[in-house]
This record gives structure tokens, sequence and C-alpha cells, in this order.
């Protein structure tokens, strides 16, 4: 297939090669010495190229495949055409994730750089290891800190004091103020983090301003999604932990203890003083109350607005949510419910 796509693809690699590199293993049958040029989708996969096959709905087609290799769970390579070579692994999604790493190592970038051979803003005392890349319009402010192979994308703001580690990318437009961000950390394009959080006194005469003097900490391996928000404590700081994925459109406010290897789908919020476990998955839309907590591998459902805490392993949804079993029977009740009066009104549903 001849792609089209913004990165530089680094095929063609050995299949022995990649099999190391991906954790998987070839059939013995099979040919090592084949070079795969590229990756590619089932439908669309040539004979130089690798796919994968997970969806036991589409085994039926596997022998009408065209790939030169497929990731495939041991006990279906059987069912894939003789020519094309088995990569046999458990997790066929996971071994082609690393492949298409493989063959596209800068989109793990986050595809940012904008190629400029200008220069940003950067202070005198701020403080940069070898190979940092500051892209044009780019700010880097007093006494800054940022390790070696990081990248500060076009028109980033990158604010006095912060620390960023190494291997980072920090997209254009992004800005990052009273913040320390670990290693391998990707903050995707717009994205604001350690401003203000949102606190007020009400009074007589109206709100006060609280002043929030707390920080934002970011754990190594995190991802932030494009226009994420993540608010500075107001005392404590606010944490998202090592691992965590937060998607495009979050807000996550002060204060908040994000866990470990935790995952938060687009729109959702999380209020401030909220406390989430680790390994939580926060669907798309929910809406976390403060100083909720969530305990470890939680799930909370789309469009769920938790309103008091749920403890590990619990999984919720509505809003309020409510044990996902309580709301499925009450969903089919309402369903049959409505079924029932459509009949008796002689409606044919």
């Amino acid at each position: 297939m001849n792609r089209q796509t913004f990165f530089e693809c680094q095929g063609p690699i050995n299949l022995t090669a990649l099999a190391q590199k991906t954790g998987a293993t070839l059939a013995e049958a099979d040919d090592p010495s084949l070079s795969i040029c590229d990756v590619a989708s089932l439908s669309e996969c040539g004979p130089n190229e690798v796919t994968f096959l997970i969806d036991r709905k589409r085994l039926d087609s596997a022998s009408g495949l065209n790939a030169g290799a497929c990731y495939i769970a041991p006990e279906f390579a059987e069912r894939l055409p003789q020519q094309t070579v088995a990569l046999l692994t458990p997790t066929p999604e996971l071994a082609f994730a690393l492949a298409v790493s493989e063959f596209y190592p800068d989109a793990l970038r986050n595809g940012s750089r904008t190629g400029s051979t200008l220069n940003g803003v950067v202070e005198d005392d701020a403080r940069l290891e070898p190979n940092v890349e500051i892209e044009a319009g780019a700010v880097i402010g007093a006494r800054a800190e940022i390790g070696s192979g990081t990248v500060i994308g076009a028109n980033a703001v990158i604010c006095a004091d912060v620390k960023i580690g190494r291997n980072c990318t920090i997209a254009p437009c992004s800005t990052v103020m009273h913040a320390l961000i670990g290693d391998n950390v990707i903050i995707h394009s717009g994205a604001r983090i350690g401003q203000d959080g949102f606190g007020y006194v009400q009074t007589a005469d109206g709100f006060v301003k609280i002043p929030q003097i707390g920080r934002v900490i970011i754990h190594n391996n995190v991802e932030i999604g494009a226009n994420a928000t993540i608010d500075r404590g107001s005392l404590t700081d606010t944490i998202v932990g090592e691992g965590s994925k937060v998607d495009n459109l979050v807000h996550i406010g002060h204060n908040v203890s994000l866990g470990r290897s935790c995952v938060v789908v687009g729109q959702a919020g999380i209020s401030g003083s909220a406390s989430v476990g680790d390994g939580v998955l926060i669907g798309g839309q929910a809406g976390i109350n403060p100083h909720v907590e969530i305990g470890t591998g939680a799930q909370v459902g789309p469009q769920a607005g938790l309103t008091k805490s749920i403890p590990a392993g619990a999984r919720v949804m509505g809003s309020p949510a409510i044990p996902l079993g309580q709301y499925l029977r009450e969903v089919l009740t309402l369903t049959q419910l409505a079924r029932k009066g459509r009949k008796d009104k002689g409606v044919v549903s």
C-alpha cells in the first residue's frame, strides 16, 4: 500500500527482528528472512506489510488476507492463508502497537514538531540539558529546567521555575506553569497545566478569590490530551500518577490526586480534592464531585455523575451514579414498562 502519512517509515524490518522486538514468535514453517516494509489495517494489508487479527467475527475472512504477516493468537493461526506469516502472540493488538512504534518511532512524540529552524525565547537563567529542542515562538521562563531529549513545540509557554524531565514532548500552543513534570511525558497541543484552581469564598458582597499556592506534579510516562486543563493545588498539590492517560478536553480540578495507570476519557471532569486510586477508568463526559474518593480499579461509566465515594473494583453508571448491575436492571424495567404501555394503547412497537 502506498501510504500517505506525515510520519517517516523506518522499514523494511526483518521478520525475525520484528518478532523479537514485539514479543511474538514465528511458526516453525514460516520464512524468517522475509522483510516487512510497513504496517497496515486488516482490510488494506499487502504482501510486504504486517497487520493483526483479534476480532473473532473476522476469522472467517482471514483466509482471504493478502498480508505478508499477521499478529494472531496461536489457536487461530491455522485460519491464515499459506502466504501470510503467523506472528504468534496471546496479545496481538499489543504486539501490533509495538510494531507500529518500530516503523514509526516519531509518532510516539505526537508529531508536534513544526520543522522550524527558528528558536524560541529562553531566559538567561533557564537551565537546558543537551539536545533540548525549542521551536519558533516558544518561551522558556526564568529558572525553568528542561531535561535532554525534550521538545518544546512552537508557541508553547514554559513559565518560571517549571521543571520538565527528559524525553518529553510539550506540543505547540500549550502552557505549563507551577508544575513539576517527570520523564517521557507527552502534553498535547493547547493543554493548560498549572493555572489557578477554581476557589472562592462567598460573602454578602460577592465572591472573594482564594489564592492558589500549590503545584501540579505529573509523574513519568503520563500523556495529557489536547486542550485538557489541570489546575494547580490550592494548598496541597494536584497530582497525576505514573503512566496515567488523560484524553482531550478533560478537566482536572485543584488538589485532585489521580493514581497510577488511570485512564480519563474525553470531556470528563474531576472536581477539586477528589482522590482517584490506581488503575481507575473514567468514561467520557463523566462528572466527579468534589472530595469524592474512587477506589483502586473502579470504573465510572460515560456520562455518569458520581456524587459519593465508591470502593475498589466498583463499576457505576448513570446520573446520579449507581452500581452497573442496578443501572442495567432499571433501564430494562423502564424499557419493559414502555413496551407494555404501548401495547395497552394498541401501538405496534
